[in-house]
């Protein structure tokens, strides 16, 4: 219930065009939310980029996200 409530409250947010920012490890519920993602590993940015071209590569989400 309460992811359910965040996705909610955020996405109002976001329609007002309201900039966030945040961190998150749950993959499913960032990319309800979220329409660009970085990959930070040992204070490394391995990727920048939209949501949609993340799901293009698989090797990457593979090797940071364990998906």
């Amino acid at each position: 219930m309460v992811v359910q409530e965040l996705t909610r409250q955020i996405g109002q947010l976001k329609e007002t065009g309201l900039a966030i920012l945040f961190a998150e490890q749950n993959l499913a519920f960032a990319a309800r939310v979220a329409e660009r993602a970085y990959i930070i590993e040992g204070g490394r940015v391995r990727f920048a980029g939209r949501l949609d071209e993340l799901e293009r590569q698989p090797e990457i989400k593979k090797k940071y996200l364990m998906v």
